[in-house]
């Protein structure tokens, strides 16, 4: 159940590393599970904690029974209630559940938990699992009292009665994350007047202050006003005549390292009627995936802005490079970026699912930091497409000789409008 939170450890899940204290994740994932063995137990299920085979090095956090019904629990909890963050410790959970089920003889079920969880994030998370986890029961914990479980046999598990001693309402103490995806859009913002428009859609102006910085960037002014402060503290803005990054090679790769962390998830994916020109092909099915019938006929402002019930795409890592004209990789895969992909989405960009072994056409990808990468889109002949700092950011460390391209962009873009003469 013990999750090492040290950035520089490789493991499953470190993108959560840091945004959140180490003890803080531990402390709650313990407190759930014990909930969770209680709940079990009230039910009149036998409860193994932690139990493990003489062959692995760890085993599930619980193993549980009734009559002929057998679960194999996975827990995985974080104090920030980010979507996209509980999300990956959900597949997280749903990975190993299935290995451990298979190991100890059961079915898995795989709980995420969080400081707080709301019905809209309960929903998704269905409808995750509905596609991503076939055949694995599921369950969300928070700390404020919800205790939802989906699978056979688990309707009569309820909620112990909780101490009020046990429950926190306030927010657990969170360093301020240069690299959140608020934290990404807000870098951009401020890299924006260094950067031609057309290369990183961010809003450009003058930025005097904290305050100015939130309302160019459309977030909150706490947000922005913990973002000079950490920039500050951390050598990597002044605030003379305005805010002004400095140090921005050491900067730029401080913020590769913490992407290269990021859980990704993305669905490989074939044309349903393999089209002659896959290139083309993909950005057709784009164009028709974010048509606005209210836009004007370039379909898409620059840069790209979408409505609340728009479903937002943008082309990723090569292919954006292509619409860039700054590629140099060439047999790249192709990769598009989607908010949510599904198999109704797929199908509406007429693509399917690819089966293991076969040829991969399209790379779908869910933005880990979605509006850093959709609020930063371009459009290209009316295409929205990735920008340039997120296009180095997603190739640097792309097997596909992405450290070539990667390198391109810094030569060609970076070093010539980014950094200082003392850098």
């Amino acid at each position: 159940m013990a999750i090492s939170d040290d950035p520089d450890i490789p493991a499953e899940g470190m993108a959560r590393a840091a945004l959140e204290p180490p003890s803080s994740s531990q402390a709650l994932e313990r407190q759930l599970l014990d909930r969770a063995a209680q709940a079990f137990q009230g039910a009149g299920w036998s409860v193994q904690r932690q139990p493990s085979l003489p062959d692995m090095r760890s085993g599930p956090d619980l193993v549980i029974g009734k009559g002929s019904v057998r679960y194999v629990v996975e827990i995985k909890a974080s104090h920030v209630p980010r979507h996209s963050l509980l999300q990956g410790l959900l597949a997280d959970a749903i990975l190993q559940g299935r290995v451990m089920a298979k190991a100890f003889g059961g079915r898995p079920l795989a709980i995420v938990g969080a400081s707080n969880i709301s019905d809209a994030m309960s929903a998704r998370f269905r409808d995750y699992v509905d596609e991503f986890g076939v055949g694995v029961a599921w369950g969300c914990l928070d700390e404020r009292g919800r205790f939802e479980l989906h699978g056979p046999h688990l309707e009569d598990v309820s909620a112990p009665q909780l101490e009020l001693a046990m429950i926190d309402l306030r927010p657990a103490p969170v360093s301020p994350d240069l690299f959140s995806d608020l934290g990404q859009w807000l870098l951009k913002v401020l890299l924006a007047p260094r950067l031609p428009k057309e290369l990183l859609g961010a809003p450009r102006g003058p930025l005097r202050n904290a305050r100015q910085l939130a309302d160019m960037a459309q977030v909150s002014a706490p947000h922005a006003s913990r973002q000079v402060s950490e920039l500050r503290e951390k050598g990597f803005l002044r605030e003379e005549q305005g805010l002004k990054l400095v140090r921005i090679r050491q900067l730029l790769e401080r913020w590769r390292a913490a992407s290269s962390r990021a859980l990704r998830v993305e669905v490989p994916a074939r044309w349903i009627i393999p089209p002659k020109n896959s290139r083309r092909q993909l950005g057709l099915a784009l164009r028709e995936l974010v048509r606005n019938p209210r836009e004007a006929p370039e379909l898409l402002p620059r840069p790209p802005r979408w409505r609340r019930d728009q479903p937002r795409g943008c082309l990723g890592l090569f292919a954006a490079l292509e619409a860039h004209g700054l590629l140099v990789v060439h047999g790249a895969p192709l990769h598009l970026y989607v908010d949510r992909p599904s198999q109704r989405m797929l199908e509406d960009l007429g693509l399917r699912r690819a089966e293991p072994g076969e040829a991969v056409d399209v790379f779908v990808r869910e933005p880990r930091f979605p509006r850093a990468v959709f609020s930063g889109a371009v459009a290209v002949d009316g295409l929205p497409v990735s920008d340039i700092v997120q296009c180095w950011l997603d190739v640097a460390d792309h097997p596909a000789r992405g450290e070539e391209q990667a390198a391109q962009i810094w030569e060609r873009v970076f070093e010539p409008r980014l950094f200082e003469r003392d850098e």
